[in-house]
């Protein structure tokens, strides 16, 4: 039997939130020191703060956050989330995560074709991989 999103009251940028909380939360063992989210039409912004540190560690951790936070999303309400830039300065404890939003009805997901696999060019632009830019 499959797993059905539970529909929740709350926006995206909240349960974004909260998962990137938690995702934290179980690689540093403490809460962040501050989380924000911010949302307009589509576009999410994640901040977090956390303890500063001079080594490169938590950039490298930081760099899987995007991906998990958007599959939590979809799975938990069933938005997708297509995760953007994301940032890390680790010797000012701070992340920020960016994320486009898609609408359902937007016919931006679309099942894979026979053309597809045959390399024809797939409708609109390719997919473009989160950055991840590291301040010094």
């Amino acid at each position: 039997m499959a797993e059905q999103a539970i529909s929740t009251p709350e926006g995206v940028e909240s349960v974004a939130a909260e998962v990137l909380r938690d995702l934290y939360r179980a690689f540093a063992g403490d809460p962040p020191r501050a989380l924000r989210a911010y949302r307009e039409d589509n576009a999410l912004l994640l901040l977090l703060r956390f303890e500063a540190c001079g080594d490169a560690e938590p950039e490298v951790a930081f760099m899987a956050l995007p991906s998990m936070v958007a599959e939590a999303v979809a799975h938990r309400i069933g938005k997708v989330l297509v995760p953007r830039d994301a940032s890390v300065c680790a010797s000012s404890g701070l992340a920020v995560l960016g994320f486009t939003l898609l609408d359902a009805g937007s016919g931006a997901l679309r099942p894979l074709t026979g053309d597809d696999l045959e390399g024809a060019p797939p409708e609109g632009p390719p997919p473009r991989r989160p950055a991840l830019r590291v301040a010094a």
